[in-house]
């Protein structure tokens, strides 16, 4: 009971109660731990109960549903009684019971007590007969159904509460553009983050039925009833029938009655007979739902849509408050739809008659009784605790669910007291068995200690007292419900009744405690023995008080808490505000009128129980130290001197196994009455505890405070809103009146610490505008509430809007003085005197200019959420705006895809009008609703959160199988005991999705913190602190699975309500712009992942300076990513910072380090390496700039290589087949004459040899050497074959082979010599082993004579194979298959099929099985030697002899069968060949199961008969190309993205196979725009330099040219083919592909832009762009064939008639002649075209000639189609009758 109830009797005075909102104390587990050691076969029963296996019961309905449940042994029939409920198949029925054997169960009874239940019985679910009150429920659940997914009951939680808008932050997600695109680092993001409307929306459900609602005809008459009769209901259908619906014990038909007549005959009965009407049967059933849905079937497809909606969502989303209570309260609503009621509906009114019946019966409850009777039953076993705290849970959440309306009908004035003659402040009511009393001191008890700010402090104190005692669970004490509510202004309490408390009695009833300060005293005896454990739980010492009389009596607790017995016999504990001692350092410092702050405005200054049990863990734990050292120190001392070595031994042995604790006897109690005006009454025996109260007062001044400001300081704490810094200092012990001195001890002039100190200063300003309010709602009329609010908050954070806000209120709110008289000046200067008053702190005079500009939404949220403010969500500005920015936020909340039309421009201009027009920045519209707050002694399951702490510590100890055991188990009670939306869920789930996320399970991770994450939202808050980390964990999570769009949306979400709860330099935004920059990393988006890089290192610099390591870490992963961005300079610059840091900190042997150091060398060797090319370039491009100098340099020097470089006359000669040089080409090699006879040759040097000692392998190698280099390739042939043949001693020839081997390497001789040769070489007597014989197939290799390699494998004994030589032999197999294929079409055109067939018949056959006998050899020489590349090649080989139109069987283990021969682990190249090896024969399912088995890191097959399991490896880049290649054929762009997305953001090798692959497919598709795009981002190196020289894949390069020519891009054909060309010469690789594509652009270029190829007019230094195209070409050499030659002269021929014939015809000529010296053969077209040139050049003569060649042996039609077309262009010349005679 509170002071305010305290005129319930006169006998009774009671006090106020206080509370605050913190945790358990350690002296509550203490307590409970007690109690659970006196419950020995707890312990047994409860691993019992873990051993039971749960129940997995059938229920079968009678509309033939079948609902499987699993349930366990303490769960009860009415849980099974729910899940039916909830499952759509049978939501229909409400009215029923459950059936074993045709014998019905108690709806209470535990599964476990039910006799003849087995774990898997079925039970029948029979309909029951209805009761008014089962009709009323099954009606009113019926239209909660149908009308959608409501939030919380507005009334208690405020409106749009309990609302979740992840689902809507997900879909935003699926936007390609990632979140942070136009992220503006340290901007306050909109207060859209916070709009629920999406959501709400999306929860809103199809129309089902247009009225369902109570008809006029009830209540139901008497003589109905006995018929029956139960309710009459009033139905219209989508379909427009209206149905007059009786209910009745029965069920429910459809009665005959109109608005008009009453008829309760059955529908079927009265019309039967009629068109149309069934029987009576159809017209009635037992559920309202199965009549509805035969009635109408759009409300039967309604349904459906509403049951399929329900189960695609996710339940936490969907699942509806049972209770207001758990429902998390918004700051910031919707206006629009907040300000008019919703949807039109008559029932509405009618849900509290469907509810609480026609008498409100339901709604008398004995709240009393009900609690007791709870707190009664047993707790013996797991299950009874369970079951006992979800009661007690239930009944407190309905207890405030009820206490609420009535605390705000109280405040209303809609309530009649029980007491109207007293003054209003002591007035009391009763409502629905509540007893509500104001927090005022009507009765003057608080008179000495501070009036009615004292009783308003003991109010919140008193709920504290009683949530400490429920915790602490004392059997035979009981405490009253109790709730305080704040609302506009006035505390409320409300309390269950104490029984008999109303009776008149002679005596107080009090027998415990004090209820008149002092003069009376009671010291029951069965009251005292009751609190003494509770008295050691928090302990309080036995100390005595005295009365007026000096009488003594001994009290565990303080005076001021009474105890009473009830008229139920209960012992009753209440105003329980002092259940801690008082804080008399405070008390004699502040509460008095000399110090430098005002008066404190009250006295009830106690400390909190957190602070009392630290200060006695912190005393006991310090006297135990000194026992334990004195001990020992004595123990030394007791050892003699003179004592022998051996005995001082074992007299250190002896006091190692004493109890050192021996003999400790330590006590430290605290008396609650200490320092008391009843204190000061009593003897001073009691000084001992006294003196312990005044050590915990100077504990909490010179310890815990200085503590917690050093921890906030180093932010080793940081809380990122009020309520977090509320909650962090609660669990330290430490009062809200303490926030001036945490201010005073964060300097202001340190910008570190700008943050906190910001922080705390709000909350000190937050709580003084609160209590400034409280004092202007009790001064103003209720409807002037909301101006008031407006107005504060205007002078508040609105003052640079508008300076005088006050002159824009009504008219009524200016008639109080208060208001009208109220500016910003006069606010900051009431507020600075409250947080002077209050927190003895003294803020600066110009504080809101100082601190609030920046931060408005900030402290406007914190004073919302501690006034109970609901204000309109949308765009606020604090300061006058600009129309530009006005109209850009107007128009981006325009949807999109709304045309701008001249109407929707007028809308936006007068949307921009009204908001430039508003007089000041919060209006009064703008306030959308008062929500109270409410203090609850909320009930905590004491076996969930032991459950909960010991899986944390167990997953801390590294115990990860415990430590999730554990946490679920906790999990588990707090869905038992507070169900699924509550905040400790929340907690729960987060917590196992960590666990689940440091053991790698991302998916698992994701599943449970999507759950934390929604659950967070709809009970704590959409920008609570709590949701905000969920979110920024989920996003890791989401990243870590690849998912980093996604991730990043979540990120951006997280940030953008950062911001509005905090300001951008709190400390912990460093770590998520880290994350941030990490996963734009992942994208390749390395420039936008700089900036965040860069604000990370900013951030920590700025708090923790540049020495520290967080920003020596910040500094590398900064310098990592100038790396990637190509600047190595910067990089240079912040890595050294980084390495000097660590290396001075830690030594150069610390592995940072060394990693930084490594770092620094490479990024300095690159800058270095990237000034040099920087250079290079800027010389070249000088030199391509001095282009016309070039070409007129002097024509006697050296001509270099390239024709690009030659003058423009040396070119044209060049092209028309002239030399460019007078020099002589040489005749033969280096000079040196090579000897004629090699036989003599080699007699001369053998005989040379022998005389001079040397080896004669010198001479012969120098003569072949000399032939090779002479070009004369035959002679070099013949004397390597009389070398061979030759009789040279085994010496010499041992001697001559590895010679031989090194000059054969070095020569390009005949396939067919060399495999000879080699044949001889290795099978004759010049191989000296396997060395000498790897070298010469190494050689074979390295130039490509992969079939001689393979004859030389042939001939390979066992003795003689190697690694080398096997590896070398399985990779030539490979090629010369290849090989084989690609000379298949040639050859078929060349010799004919069957040839063909003939030369090739079976050549798989003998590669296969050359490939087995060699691995085999080297196997059986040494098992060792098969690795795994080998047996790769070997797999490679074998799947290359299967036809490529076979299909190949679905098993992996037959292709790996020599693996689990030789015992070798199959590689990722084997899993890659074999993906291959299925894609190409059509069966990519099976490649995609290959790669799905990879990822799993198993594969499982059949094998003998039994199924086997493999561990496989995880794919690589390689391997993910490959099976990317389905998506590239199947079109699906979306996942080939995903792919390279994911691997270059993992810093892996981009797969260059794949994106060759994509490229081609998107040309082929004609989307060469993507294809250019996808290859500069992945086949090309970031940076700014030469495109050649960024080019890393120059296959998709080609594809791409030939694309550009496709597409008539003659610009960009040209640019790609200069870069095939230099990127060819800078890699030196072969340059045959050039001239396919030189054709193609060609073409291109003549095709799109004709002119005239005059090549004699190149030196005009015109660059048109077939010029250009020329220009390439021949700077780079590229080749001319017969296609590029039939370009050019068709296109001379083309446009002869526009230009002169003589330079034309020359050119052609020129042309001629050069392709004739190139050995190319012309073709019909070509001399089409040449023919009227050669009449004009008079060459008549190769008319006739080039006319019979090709006209002999062809047939007629042939001819006349070749005559046609030399006709044609002789035509175009004027030349058809020279040519027509020639031709005949």
């Amino acid at each position: 009971m509170s002071t305010a109830n305290a005129t319930e009797v006169d006998a009774i005075k009671a006090q106020p109660d206080t509370t605050n909102t913190d945790n358990s104390s350690p002296a509550v587990e203490e307590a409970a731990t007690a109690e659970e050691t006196a419950v020995p076969t707890e312990e047994a029963a409860d691993s019992n109960e873990a051993e039971e296996e749960p129940y997995k019961l059938t229920i079968k309905a009678p509309n033939g549903a079948i609902v499987p449940v699993m349930a366990s042994a303490q769960e009860t029939v009415q849980d099974l009684r729910q899940a039916v409920g909830e499952t759509p198949g049978t939501m229909e029925y409400s009215c029923f019971y459950l059936a074993l054997n045709k014998r019905r169960l108690n709806d209470f009874a535990e599964l476990s007590e039910i006799e003849g239940l087995c774990l898997d019985s079925e039970l029948d679910l029979v309909e029951d007969q209805y009761t008014e009150r089962e009709a009323r429920v099954h009606v009113s659940r019926l239209r909660d159904l149908l009308g959608g997914m409501a939030t919380a009951n507005p009334m208690v939680a405020g409106l749009d509460a309990g609302v979740s808008v992840f689902s809507t932050v997900k879909q935003d997600a699926s936007e390609t553009a990632h979140a942070f695109k136009d992220f503006e680092l340290g901007q306050s993001a909109s207060l859209d983050v916070l709009s629920a409307s999406k959501a709400i929306k999306q929860l809103a459900q199809p129309l089902c039925v247009r009225l369902l609602v109570l008809s006029g005809w009830n209540p139901v008459p008497r003589h109905r009833q006995l018929k029956g009769d139960l309710l009459y209901l009033l139905v219209t259908t989508l379909e427009n029938q209206t149905y007059h619906v009786t209910a009745r014990s029965s069920g429910f038909y459809v009665n005959a009655s109109s608005t008009m007549r009453f008829n309760a005959e059955n529908y079927g009965v009265a019309h039967a007979g009629q068109p149309g009407i069934r029987d009576a049967a159809f017209y009635s059933a037992h559920s309202l739902v199965t009549l509805l849905r035969r009635l109408s079937p759009k409300f039967a497809k309604g349904l459906s849509e509403i049951q399929k909606a329900l189960a695609e969502r996710d339940p936490a989303e969907t699942l509806p408050f049972l209770l207001a209570e758990q429902a998390a309260t918004p700051w910031v609503v919707r206006g629009l739809e907040n300000s008019v009621p919703g949807a039109y509906d008559v029932g509405a009114p009618q849900d509290a008659y469907l509810r609480q019946g026609a008498h409100m019966v339901d709604s008398l409850r004995d709240w009393n009784e009900e609690l007791q009777s709870i707190r009664e039953m047993a707790r013996e076993t797991l299950g009874d605790r369970v079951l006992r705290d979800r009661q007690l849970h239930k009944w407190h959440a309905e207890f405030v669910e009820a206490a609420v309306p009535g605390a705000m009908a109280v405040v209303g004035g809609e309530l009649v007291p029980l007491n109207p003659t007293d003054p209003v402040d002591q007035h009391m009511f009763l409502r629905d068995n509540i007893f509500y009393s104001k927090g005022f001191d009507g009765r003057e008890t608080f008179a000495a200690l501070g009036g009615d700010a004292a009783a308003h402090v003991a109010t919140g104190k008193d709920i504290t007292g009683v949530r400490l005692l429920n915790q602490l669970d004392a059997q035979g004490l009981h405490t009253l419900g109790s709730v305080v509510v704040d609302y506009c202004g006035v505390r409320v309490v409300a309390q269950s009744v104490v029984p008999g408390v109303f009776r008149r009695q002679e005596a107080t009833p009090i027998v415990y405690g004090s209820v008149d300060q002092g003069v009376t005293m009671g010291a029951d005896a069965e009251f005292h023995k009751l609190l003494e454990p509770v008295a050691k739980a928090l302990h309080f010492g036995e100390h005595e008080v005295a009365n007026d009389a000096g009488e003594l009596s001994k009290l565990y607790t303080s005076a001021d808490v009474k105890g009473l017995t009830g008229t139920d016999g209960r012992k009753y504990v209440l105003d329980l505000y002092r259940m801690t001692p008082v804080d008399i350092e405070f008390l004699e410092s502040e509460c008095v009128e000399d110090g430098r702050f005002p008066v404190y405005p009250h006295k009830v200054v106690l400390l909190r129980p957190e602070l009392v049990d630290t200060f006695w863990e912190q005393s006991t734990r310090k006297a135990v130290m000194e026992h334990v050292a004195a001990r020992v120190k004595k123990d030394k001392e007791d050892v003699k001197e003179d004592a022998k070595e051996d005995a001082k031994e074992d007299a250190k042995e002896d006091a190692k196994e004493e109890d050192l604790l021996k003999g400790f006897d330590f006590s430290l109690n605290f008396s609650p009455d200490a320092f008391t005006p009843i204190q000061a009454k009593s003897p001073s025996s009691d000084e001992p505890l006294s003196s312990a109260v005044r050590g915990a007062s100077q504990f909490l001044r010179d310890v815990s405070v200085p503590a917690l400001a050093r921890d906030l300081a180093a932010y080793v704490s940081t809380p990122l809103s009020g309520d977090a810094l509320t909650t962090t200092m609660h669990q330290r012990g430490i009062n809200m009146r303490c926030l001036g001195r945490i201010a005073e001890l964060l300097p202001a002039d340190v910008s570190s610490v700008g943050n906190i100190r910001r922080r705390v200063v709000f909350e000190m300003v937050a709580r003084a505008v609160k209590h400034i309010l409280r004092g202007l709602f009790r001064v103003a009329p209720s409807h002037l509430h909301a101006e008031v609010f407006a107005l504060v908050a205007n002078c508040l954070v609105g003052s640079r809007y508008c300076g005088s806000p006050a002159q824009h209120l009504t008219a009524a709110a200016r008639g109080v003085p208060e208001l009208a008289g109220m500016t910003p000046k006069t606010l900051a200067r009431e507020v600075r005197a409250q947080v002077a008053l209050r927190f003895r702190f003294e803020l600066a005079e110009d504080f809101v200019g100082a601190l609030v500009p920046g931060h408005e939404l900030m402290l406007l949220r914190e004073v919302c959420v501690k006034i109970g403010a609901q204000i309109a969500l949308r765009q606020y500005y604090f300061e006058r705006p600009a129309e530009d920015a006005v109209h850009a936020t107007v128009a981006a909340a325009m949807d999109p895809a709304v045309k701008l039309t001249k109407t929707v421009k007028r809308q936006i201009k007068d949307k921009v009008d009204a908001v430039l027009a508003r007089p000041v920045a919060v209006f009064a519209e703008d306030v959308m609703n008062f929500v109270a707050v409410t203090k609850v002694a909320t009930h905590k399951s004491s076996f969930a959160d032991e459950a909960f702490e010991a899986g944390r510590l167990a997953l801390e100890k590294g115990d990860r199988g415990l430590g999730l055991e554990m946490l679920l188990e906790s999990l588990a009670l707090h869905e038992q005991t507070f169900g699924f939306l509550h905040a400790e869920s929340a907690r729960c789930y987060s917590v196992v999705s960590l666990a689940h996320y440091d053991a790698g399970e991302y998916a698992l991770a994701a599943e449970y913190m999507t759950k934390a994450v929604v659950i967070s939202e709809r009970t704590v808050g959409l920008d609570d602190p709590l949701t905000i980390h969920n979110y920024l964990n989920l996003a890791l999570y989401e990243h870590a699975r690849g998912n980093s769009l996604l991730a990043l949306r979540l990120m951006r979400h997280a940030m953008d309500l950062w911001s509005l709860v905090n300001s951008p330099d709190h400390p912990d935004l460093a770590t998520a712009y880290n994350n941030i920059a990490v996963m734009l990393q992942s994208l390749r988006l390395y420039e936008e992942s700089l900036r965040f890089f860069r604000a990370c290192l900013d951030v920590r610099v700025a708090i923790l300076g540049t020495e520290h390591v967080l920003v020596a870490g910040a500094q590398h992963s900064l310098a990592k990513v100038y790396a990637v961005t190509g600047d190595f300079k910067s990089a240079v610059q912040v890595e050294r910072d980084a390495h000097m840091f660590f290396s001075n900190k830690f030594g150069e042997d610390d592995p940072r380090t060394k990693e930084t150091g490594e770092w620094l060398a490479e990024l300095t060797f690159n800058a270095v390496r990237t000034a040099k090319l920087s250079k290079a370039a800027k010389e070249k491009i000088r030199e391509v700039a001095s282009t016309a100098s070039l070409m007129q340099m002097d024509q006697r020097e050296e001509p270099v290589p390239s024709k690009g470089h030659l003058p423009i006359d040396d070119l044209i000669k060049f092209i028309t087949g002239g030399s460019t040089s007078s020099r002589p080409r040489p005749s033969g090699g280096d000079g040196v004459s090579p000897p004629n006879d090699v036989k003599a040759a080699l007699a001369l040097y053998a005989e040379s040899a022998r005389e001079h000692s040397q080896p004669i392998g010198d001479g012969i190698a120098q003569t072949i050497e000399t032939l090779v280099k002479a070009r004369r390739r035959s002679s070099a042939v013949r004397a390597l074959r009389q070398v061979v043949n030759a009789d040279l001693g085994l010496e010499e020839s041992r001697q001559l082979g590895p010679q031989l081997v090194r000059v054969l390497n070095r020569a390009s001789l005949e396939p067919a010599s060399l495999a000879w040769l080699y044949t001889r070489c290795i099978g004759g007597r010049y191989v000296a082993g396997e060395t000498l014989a790897a070298e010469m197939m190494a050689g074979l290799y390295a130039q490509h004579q992969f079939h001689g390699v393979i004859r030389l494998a042939q001939t390979i004994g066992r003795e003689n194979i190697g690694a080398d030589i096997a590896r070398v032999a399985l990779a030539s197999i490979c090629k010369q298959r290849k090989l084989n294929k690609n000379q298949r079409p040639l050859a078929c055109k060349r010799d004919g099929v069957a040839r063909f067939m003939e030369e090739y018949r079976g050549s798989g056959c003998p590669f296969r099985l050359l490939a087995r006998r060699l691995v085999d050899m080297l196997g059986q020489r040494d098992p060792l030697l098969v690795t795994a590349p080998l047996l790769a090649k070997l797999l490679e080989i074998e799947l290359s002899s299967v036809p490529i139109t076979a299909r190949l069987p679905r098993q992996v283990h037959p292709w790996l069968d020599a693996y689990f021969r030789y015992g070798v682990e199959p590689s990722v190249h084997a899993f890659t060949i074999l993906m291959h090896a299925y894609l190409r024969r059509g069966d990519s399912e099976f490649a995609v199961w290959i790669y799905q088995s990879m990822q799993r890191e198993s594969i499982t097959y059949m094998r003998a008969g039994e199924t086997e399991s493999m561990r496989v490896p995880v794919p690589n880049d390689v391997a993910l190309a490959t099976v990317a290649q389905v998506w590239c054929q199947n079109r699906q762009w979306a996942q080939v993205y995903g792919v390279l997305e994911r691997v270059a953001g993992d810093g892996g090798l981009v797969p260059q196979r794949l994106v060759t692959r994509a490229v081609s497919t998107l040309v082929d598709d004609g989307n060469v725009r993507e294809a250019e795009d996808l290859w500069l981002k992945y086949g090309c190196r970031p940076g700014s330099g030469e495109l050649a020289a960024r080019v890393v894949n120059d296959r998709a390069l080609s594809k791409l040219v030939l694309g550009c020519t496709r597409a008539k891009d003659v610009g960009k054909a040209i640019s790609y083919f200069r870069a095939s060309c230099e990127l060819a010469r800078l890699s030196e690789t072969p340059k045959t592909h050039l001239t396919g594509l030189f054709n193609a652009v060609l073409r291109c270029v003549l095709d799109n832009a004709p002119q005239l190829v005059d090549l004699a007019s190149l030196d005009n230094g015109d660059m048109r762009p077939d010029l250009e195209i020329l220009r390439i070409a021949l700077l780079h050499s590229v080749r001319f064939d017969g296609d590029t030659y039939s370009v050019l002269i068709s296109h001379l021929s083309r446009v002869a008639h526009t230009h002169e014939l003589d330079k034309v015809a020359g050119t052609m000529q020129s042309l001629y002649m050069r392709l004739c010296s190139e050995g190319i053969v012309l073709d019909d077209m070509m001399v089409s075209h040449l023919v009227p040139v050669w009449v004009y050049l008079d060459l008549c003569q190769l008319v006739t000639m080039y006319w019979r060649v090709h006209t002999r042996g062809r047939p007629p039609r042939k001819v006349a189609q070749f005559r046609r077309h030399i006709m044609h262009r002789a035509e175009d010349w004027g030349f058809v009758e020279r040519v027509t005679k020639l031709l005949s």
